[in-house]
């Protein structure tokens, strides 16, 4: 029926591909499995039941589309490696392409794609599955694999985020519903012993940590969230913008953060009030959806104007054609899971920032999310 991310966190290599009966696109487990380069169709719903034990499937995750009885699909199949791709494509992407993680391997592997660094290392997926909480020292070690480990020099730990489908076993009670900084402020040992074991990581590894925290509703929080990760050395400090009050009030954030980075899922979910789990509403959490551009649009706007960086770690980034309109927007990096780096900086090497913006601005113009893709794609194509 479904699947936690912390069972999916546990997949081995004999997990060649996933379908659910429940779910949405921007679950976690759906972007666990996009991660690991793992195809994945959830929320099927009652079609599911037309799957039998021990029957042959084809998926196609890019098109949601599920072959039953594919007797020999390889003579219909033919497999590009977009590895390949990296050594035909001579020019930079016009904005940074970064990568997002979740484990030393994740790291790792992003070497053998074109990213520059880490864009978004979600350090909860190293709590999963523990009856308590890592150590300083623990916490500490692992951060300095994933900063050694990484490609480029650039490394950014979002604190602790959990959510209702990333429940932590120690974390119960009235603490166990709380996400991001709110279960920090209600918990603050487990940031500060995040915060703390990240800059011994970076200190002993000789590399440059960057931190930022989820869920930031307002200035008040990203200052403090700002100051207390200041204290314990960490000298690049950003929040993420998931919740329509930050997202309108950006221009607050002057002098207290280094960057901003957008995350597409949960503004989604904010802005148009629907469960990431709830595969019935999925149209709602599509990155094309007119009110989310516009909302990144004014959120890119207000960051420049008191010179925050700006970059997109939601999963809406790693569609090369988005990524497109993100640049033309004014986004200063995307990040995204591995397998679809490929694509997106050879999207990205191909064009120029003119370009970009003005793909942007036939998406904006766009009354509904589907004629916001066609009329981006058409634009690219002139």
């Amino acid at each position: 029926d479904d699947l936690s991310p912390a069972e999916t966190a546990q997949f081995t290599s004999a997990v060649v591909g996933v379908v659910t009966k429940f779910g949405g696109p921007t679950s976690h487990t759906a972007i666990v499995c996009r991660q690991r380069g793992i195809p994945a169709i959830v929320g099927v719903g009652q079609l599911i039941d037309q799957i039998s034990l021990g029957q042959d499937l084809l998926i196609d995750a890019a098109e949601s589309l599920i072959v039953l009885n594919a007797d020999q699909p390889q003579q219909h199949i033919v497999r590009t490696d977009l590895s390949d791709s990296q050594s035909q494509i001579q020019s930079e992407p016009i904005i940074e392409v970064l990568g997002n993680a979740g484990s030393t391997a994740d790291a790792e592997a992003l070497n053998q794609t074109r990213a520059s660094g880490i864009g978004l290392f979600r350090t909860e997926l190293l709590f999963l599955n523990r009856p308590v909480a890592p150590s300083l020292e623990e916490q500490a070690a692992l951060y300095s694999r994933v900063l050694e480990s990484a490609p480029g020099s650039k490394v950014i730990f979002r604190t602790l985020d959990v959510d209702s489908d990333k429940a932590l076993p120690f974390i119960s009670g009235r603490h166990s519903d709380l996400r991001g900084w709110r279960l920090h402020k209600a918990a603050p040992q487990i940031l500060q012993t995040q915060l703390a074991a990240i800059s011994l990581a970076a200190k002993s590894t000789g590399k440059n940590a960057a931190v930022m925290a989820p869920m930031i509703s307002t200035a008040h929080d990203a200052g403090e969230f700002a100051e207390l990760a200041k204290l314990n050395g960490i000298g690049d400090v950003g929040v993420m913008v998931e919740t329509p009050e930050l997202a309108s009030n950006i221009e607050q954030l002057a002098g207290l953060v280094d960057f901003v980075s957008i995350g597409t899922n949960d503004l989604s979910r904010y802005l148009f009030g629907v469960d990431r789990l709830a595969s019935e509403s999925a149209e709602l959490l599509d990155g094309w959806q007119p009110k989310l551009l516009q909302a990144i649009k004014e959120i890119t706007l207000s960051a420049k104007a008191i010179s925050l960086r700006v970059s997109v770690c939601g999963e809406a980034a790693a569609d090369p054609l988005f990524a497109v309109v993100l640049a033309g927007l004014g986004v200063d990096s995307v990040s995204m899971a591995g397998p679809a780096i490929a694509r997106v900086a050879a999207q990205l090497s191909e064009i120029s920032k003119e370009k970009a913006r003005e793909v942007a601005l036939a998406a904006l113009a766009a009354a509904d999310r589907k004629a916001a893709r066609q009329l981006a794609s058409a634009k690219l194509e002139q």
